[in-house]
């Protein structure tokens, strides 16, 4: 599970709050497990009832996708640009929308170099690139820890998407 962009931060106060912190900081870890293709530590940060879609895959099937997917690309790097976070204030559920680019070890690495933060710019940068996805994350927080109960992966098309 990948993640992958742009923080929204807390409406009133312009900062953001310490779930979204967490959350983003886990997308993080994740990308970094799936680059060194750690399909163990990727299912640690999944709740048990977790459901990968559009396929409705549980934890058990979700493995045996990673392990083929690591075996089919060996040598793989992930960017993305900062995910959308939406945590609402005591509340036990998180989402997460990330974009990010799949490369391959022979693939030209786009230029990103100023873009920062900004989605926008990012994937005009990126968008000719035939492996764009986006991953719709929502999160669930037991005993004091955000996990992964849902992960909707699917071809990014645009920036006419919601969280």
């Amino acid at each position: 599970m990948l993640p992958l962009l742009l923080g929204l931060s807390c409406g009133l106060c312009g900062q953001e709050t310490s779930d979204e912190e967490q959350i983003r900081k886990i997308i993080d870890q994740a990308v970094e497990l799936a680059e060194k293709k750690d399909i163990g530590g990727l299912m640690e940060m999944t709740s048990e009832d977790f459901l990968a879609m559009p396929r409705k895959m549980g934890r058990r099937e979700t493995q045996g996708m990673l392990f083929y997917v690591f075996r089919r690309y060996p040598d793989l790097s992930i960017l993305y640009p900062r995910p959308r976070v939406s945590v609402e204030p005591g509340d036990p559920t998180g989402t997460a929308s990330v974009v990010f680019l799949l490369l391959r070890g022979a693939d030209t690495r786009p230029d990103l170099e100023g873009l920062g933060d900004n989605l926008e710019k990012w994937v005009k940068k990126v968008g000719d690139y035939t492996r764009l996805y986006r991953l719709k994350i929502t999160f669930v927080k037991e005993n004091d820890e955000w996990l992964v109960q849902r992960a909707h992966l699917e071809r990014f098309k645009g920036l006419g998407f919601g969280h």
